[in-house]
């Protein structure tokens, strides 16, 4: 998200950078219409790798194979997500996660 810094203000950010890769995902986590932080992000196939999404409720995979992978989000208060996502390229989703 953007950042605004007021005239004459400093501020310290943290950039995280990825080695570039030809196929990953990035999952948006959204709950009631707003980023959603702290959420559990599983991706398998074959193996499982699970991530916790971001301040941003973001959560990025990368150095994937082009493939089909059962992704699953959950969240305390919320209802678990299972769903399978086509990864081809730079592949961007948002995932809902209703109460």
């Amino acid at each position: 998200s953007p950042v605004s810094i007021a005239p004459g203000a400093s501020s310290t950010l943290t950039l995280t950078l990825e080695p570039k890769t030809t196929n990953s995902l990035r999952v948006e986590v959204t709950g009631n219409s707003a980023p959603l932080p702290d959420a559990t992000v599983t991706l398998t196939q074959p193996g499982n790798v699970t991530l916790t999404s971001s301040v941003c409720g973001q959560a990025f995979f990368s150095g994937l194979a082009a493939d089909t992978y059962t992704l699953t989000v959950s969240h305390v208060g919320f209802q678990d997500t299972v769903q399978d996502i086509s990864v081809a390229g730079a592949t961007v989703v948002t995932v809902p996660l209703v109460p």
